[in-house]
């Protein structure tokens, strides 16, 4: 038989047969976007902590991460946003564990559940020793990046840790738990500032761990 009869026998190709695979690198996001937006974040937190937030410009950031600065702009809309970004990035494996902590109150002892959210906060001083640094930095002084700070990290971890006190107590847990941190009269951040310098915290921790 011909070639010319084989190639007239052949089916036609169907008019729905699926159209040729995209790439992965046609649909994915470019991985040098991605890096620059690290480089941007990993920057940003080094001079917010050196620098502080008034201290550090969106054209040394950029300068350090090896970017362009309306680059800065395009991914954080600004330096405010940029610095929102980066302690939200630090503090993001505390916020998940202190969600979990709140899904198990009354059904978890309560002391377990204290060393489980002071370790939560704790573990942002060694993964994140620089974020914290610029947290600190903003604790010395009052202004709105503070209040964001106290209102999304600060005062729910402090609810969630009083509770857990006072259900210790009720249990007679507590144990002659040594005093809070003294707070001035004029603090105007009592809860930001217990939370990052409160020395009583240490002595929770230790105490958790001995029960």
């Amino acid at each position: 038989m011909s070639k010319t009869t084989d190639k007239a026998k052949r089916p036609a190709a169907s008019k729905h047969s699926p159209a040729p695979k995209r790439s992965a690198s046609s649909s994915a996001k470019p991985a040098s976007c991605t890096s620059r937006h690290q480089r941007l974040m990993d920057a940003a937190v080094i001079e917010f902590s050196e620098r502080g937030f008034d201290g550090a410009s969106v054209l040394s950031i950029a300068k350090r991460a090896g970017v362009k600065q309306p680059l800065l702009n395009y991914h954080f809309g600004g330096k405010d946003g940029l610095w929102r970004a980066v302690v939200e990035e630090a503090y993001a494996e505390a916020t998940q564990a202190l969600e979990v902590v709140r899904a198990k109150t009354h059904t978890k002892e309560p002391v377990a559940q204290l060393r489980e959210a002071l370790r939560a906060f704790a573990i942002i001083n060694v993964l994140h020793p620089a974020a914290h640094s610029l947290v600190l930095r903003e604790v010395a002084q009052a202004g709105p990046r503070l209040d964001w700070l106290v209102e999304t990290y600060m005062r729910p971890f402090h609810n969630v840790v009083d509770g857990l006190l006072a259900e210790c107590h009720k249990a007679g847990l507590d144990q002659a738990l040594p005093p809070r941190v003294h707070q001035r009269d004029d603090d105007p951040h009592p809860d930001g500032r217990a939370v990052i310098n409160a020395p009583d915290k240490d002595a929770l921790q230790r105490r958790a761990n001995a029960t």
